[in-house]
Parts: structure tokens; C-alpha cells; sequence
């Protein structure tokens, strides 16, 4: 252990067996560990407010003795996005995306029912990620503009 860290250790006051003790912790800390802790203070140091009981630089074991860095778990850093689901067995697109396609394309209720079937299967079949979508009434008004643009199936709107 370095002098200038015994003098910061002194400095905060500690009841001589806390001083004890944090001085024999420290001295068995690993070299990882100090430059963690090096790195946890340059964030203190970044985000002052976050940290109220920081000082200036030379003081590595301040912040680790009265103000210690909490690493938040992983379950608290997580953002829950929404998740996709698979297609569900028996899904069938709402009433107003069915009319959207047949004012789109024209087709009749026959041929909109071909393409439905021929959708699900496709989706049915696929694995993995790929597979899994926010919204099926979306992925399937996008699989309709694919056959009429692309495809040339159904009368194009201008």
C-alpha cells in the first residue's frame, strides 16, 4: 500500500480496527482489482453529481471506502424491448387489413385466401429469429405490396 493511500485512509477518520481492516483488504487487493477501481473513480470523476462524496485525483481508495461504486445488476440494466412472437396456428389478418388488400390489389376473396395460406405456411416453416415479428397484420400488408410491386400479381394503384 502506497503512503499517500495510508494518509487518505488516515484522513477519513476511521476507528483504528475499520483501519485495520480496510488497510489489510487493501493490501491483498490484486492488481485487477486496483485498476478497477481506478476505472469505477474515472467514471466518479465523469459524473460528479452521481458521486457527491468524490474529491480531486490521488484519492483511489476514498471513494472505494465511504462512497462505494454499486454495479447494477443486469436484470436492472436491461431495457425490455418488445419481443416478437411467432405466428399463431390458425391466425388470419384483421377485417381492415383484409380490406385494405382487396381495395390494393383487387383480388377476389378466393385469391386473397391463397396468398393468406400460402403466408402462414411460409412463416409456419421458417426457424429461429427470423421467425418472430411485432406485428403479423404488418408483415403481411408488406408481404401483399411485395406480390403486386415486385411480382406484378394483383392491379397496382396509382
Amino acid at each position: 500500500m502506497r503512503a499517500d493511500q495510508l494518509r487518505d485512509l488516515l484522513a477519513l477518520g476511521l476507528e483504528p480496527d475499520k483501519f485495520h481492516a480496510v488497510v489489510a483488504i487493501m493490501s491483498r487487493r490484486s492488481a485487477n482489482a486496483i485498476r478497477v477501481e481506478r476505472c469505477k473513480n474515472k467514471k466518479a470523476e465523469a459524473f460528479p453529481e452521481t458521486f457527491p462524496g468524490n474529491v480531486s485525483e490521488g484519492h483511489v481508495l476514498k471513494s472505494a471506502v465511504v462512497l462505494p461504486f454499486k454495479e447494477e445488476s443486469k436484470k436492472e440494466r436491461k431495457i425490455t424491448a418488445p419481443r416478437g412472437t411467432r405466428l399463431p396456428e390458425g391466425w388470419e389478418p384483421s377485417e381492415e387489413t383484409c380490406e385494405w388488400a382487396r381495395q390494393e390489389t383487387g383480388w377476389d376473396d378466393h385469391t386473397l385466401s391463397r396468398h393468406l395460406d400460402e403466408f402462414c405456411d411460409y412463416w409456419h416453416s421458417v426457424a429461429g429469429a427470423k421467425a418472430t415479428k411485432l406485428d403479423w397484420n404488418k408483415t403481411f400488408r408488406n408481404r401483399i405490396r411485395d406480390l403486386v410491386e415486385r411480382k406484378g400479381y394483383g392491379v397496382q394503384k396509382r
